[in-house]
C-alpha cells in the first residue's frame, strides 16, 4: 500500500510539475516525501503540489515544509542565508525557463532579505518568487 501511495504521489507530482524535467520532478517529490513524516504530515499529502501551484496560505506548517525541503536540498547555509546559486542551478536544469528570468527572480527574492527570522525570510522570499516570476512552473 505504501508503495502505491508513493508511486501515486510521484506520478501526480511529475504531471503537475510539468515544466520541470523528470530529474527535477523526482528530486522535489523525494524531498517532499522525506519531509512529510518529519512534519507529521500524511504520506499522501498534497503540500508539494499546492506549493508549486501557489495554493498555500503560508501557515507555520507550510513554512516549516518549505524550510525542510530547502534544508534537505542544501539551499540554506550555516549562517541561514539562501544559497541563491544552487537555486538557480536547480531551475536552470529545465529548458522550459528563460535563464535571465530565473537569475532575476532568484536575485530579487532570495538575495539579502531584511526579515529577522529564517522563517520570515523563507515566507517572504517564496511569496516574492511566486508573485514576480515570469515563467510558469505548472
Amino acid at each position: 500500500m505504501k508503495l502505491l501511495v508513493a508511486l501515486t504521489i510521484l506520478c501526480l507530482g511529475c504531471s503537475c510539475l510539468a515544466q520541470f524535467n523528470p530529474e527535477q520532478a523526482k528530486i522535489l517529490a523525494n524531498l517532499a516525501k522525506s519531509c512529510y513524516p518529519e512534519l507529521g504530515l500524511p504520506e499522501d499529502s498534497d503540500l508539494l503540489l499546492r506549493t508549486v501551484k501557489n495554493e498555500i496560505s503560508y501557515t507555520e506548517d507550510d513554512v516549516k515544509f518549505l524550510l525542510c525541503v530547502a534544508r534537505k536540498y542544501d539551499l540554506i547555509d550555516a549562517e541561514e542565508k539562501f544559497k541563491t546559486q544552487r537555486m538557480k542551478d536547480f531551475l536552470l536544469k529545465s529548458n522550459a525557463f528563460d535563464r535571465q528570468d530565473i537569475i532575476d527572480v532568484i536575485d530579487q527574492c532570495f538575495g539579502q532579505r531584511e526579515e529577522s527570522t529564517l522563517e520570515e525570510r523563507m515566507k517572504e522570499s517564496v511569496k516574492c518568487f511566486q508573485a514576480n516570476k515570469k515563467f510558469s512552473i505548472v
